[in-house]
């Protein structure tokens, strides 16, 4: 009887130790989703010009853009972007508009002054013109 429960001890502590290093994993990267951005960026943030958001808008998409091949289809060899971004609630919020020369892209875009985070909803991307 010994015989069976050493090797059982054996696993289930494995087993144990697998399911904790997961949970820490997990933690660690929702953390990182939520933390908020350094306070230097939360004091700047509010006093950016809009000026300065909208470049940062571009800048943001045309990370995504590079990555993301719908994005690209629209014609990256020439575009033109439209955005009047505003404040409020500690975040600035727009429609950013990019045409290119095969269709166009929209995008509600939030600009989150306490965790530094972009995000964009109702993405439609549409060909042609």
């Amino acid at each position: 009887m010994r015989r069976f429960w050493k090797p059982l001890s054996y696993f289930i502590t494995l087993l144990l130790g697998g399911v904790l290093t997961l949970a820490c994993l997990a933690a660690l990267m929702i953390y990182s989703r939520v933390a908020p951005a350094d306070e230097a960026f939360q004091q700047a943030c509010p006093r950016f010009t809009p000026e300065e958001v909208r470049e940062e808008y571009i800048r943001s998409w045309l990370r995504s853009a590079g990555e993301n091949e719908r994005k690209a289809a629209i014609g990256l060899d020439s575009l033109s972007f439209n955005t009047a971004p505003t404040f409020g609630n500690k975040m600035w919020f727009g429609k950013l508009q990019v045409s290119g020369s095969k269709g166009s892209d929209e995008a509600y875009v939030i600009l989150d002054c306490r965790t530094g985070m972009f995000d964009y909803s109702g993405t439609e991307l549409s060909s042609g013109r």
